[in-house]
């Protein structure tokens, strides 16, 4: 495997922006860590998005399936570097930050059925992600 991430998540004005930005200079700064990096803020998978100036609320399917876009784009990514053979260079590592990504599902649909937010949630895990609350 060459990827390994971090989901940060927690209430508004817990801190997680602030770390979320920690995290970005100590890895930049990091000589052995990977250089590719992707770091998704909260605005990437909010259920409510503010379009134009006028708030817009993703539905259940919806939100589903933009969780499911990001973290296919980090297995199509981890895939990719996989293909092109043994991690020897840390260039071909994948380093990735997802702020605020699957709590707010689960607390805005807490009534639905969980299958598929547990699903997407064991494919981060496969690819290496711990969270952090």
């Amino acid at each position: 495997m060459n990827i390994r991430g971090i989901i940060l998540e927690g209430f508004s004005n817990a801190g997680k922006t602030s770390l979320l930005k920690a995290i970005k200079q100590y890895q930049a700064i990091d000589e052995s860590a990977e250089l590719s990096v992707v770091i998704l803020g909260e605005h990437y998978s909010q259920i409510l998005k503010n379009v134009h100036g006028e708030f817009v609320r993703l539905s259940r399917d919806q939100h589903l399936e933009l969780l499911r876009d990001r973290v296919d784009m980090l297995k199509n990514l981890n895939d990719w570097a996989i293909y092109l053979g043994p991690w020897k260079r840390k260039s071909r590592g994948l380093f990735f930050v997802l702020e605020r990504f699957h709590l707010n599902h689960r607390v805005a649909f807490s009534d639905s059925e969980d299958t598929e937010i547990t699903s997407n949630e064991n494919d981060l895990n496969k690819i290496g992600a711990k969270c952090i609350l």
